[in-house]
């Protein structure tokens, strides 16, 4: 009988050590942690505390204004046009300017000029544009164009998108 009490009594010793133990672990843990936070909140030089965000320095930081998206194969406005390319194909739909429609039978075709002042004739099929543009229809306003746009995502996946464009008249 007497072995069963003693036996009891050791085991609530132990628990009582145990959780004593584990009060003392959890008190030092938070000490730890309070003193972590008070030197994250003071600065290296005068040790004035301070809970503000650091302004934001474009050489460390992401520019917050850049798409996540890159698009591969556009070039910058300061970047020399290839010259190995036709003229048809070095520059965007965007600065190439539509002429005249020519109705050659049934068949209608589109003049247009580039940016070196060349002229073009072209019919449904043919390419334009540095983004391998096709014209898909003409009609008598303008010319529709399918364009194929690369696209890398935040994960470096690359993605095709075609776009259609309509190159209109405008006025000089």
């Amino acid at each position: 009988m007497r072995s069963k009490k003693s036996g009891s009594q050791s085991l609530k010793k132990n628990m009582e050590r145990v959780k004593g133990l584990t009060i003392f672990i959890l008190t030092i843990s938070l000490l730890v942690f309070c003193v972590q936070a008070e030197e994250v909140n003071k600065t290296d030089t005068d040790g004035v505390e301070t809970n503000e965000k650091q302004p934001f320095n474009p050489t460390i930081s992401r520019d917050p204004f850049k798409p996540f998206i890159r698009v591969f194969g556009e070039k910058g406005p300061e970047s020399e046009v290839s010259k190995s390319l036709p003229p048809i194909k070095r520059y965007p739909l965007t600065q190439f300017r539509l002429a005249g429609i020519i109705w050659v039978g049934e068949l209608p075709r589109a003049m247009v000029v580039d940016p070196e002042k060349n002229t073009y004739v072209l019919g449904i099929g043919e390419e334009i544009g540095s983004k391998q543009g096709k014209i898909v229809e003409i009609k008598d306003n303008g010319i529709m164009v399918e364009e194929t746009i690369y696209h890398g995502d935040v994960i470096g996946q690359k993605k095709i998108e075609t776009v259609m464009s309509f190159l209109a008249f405008t006025e000089e």
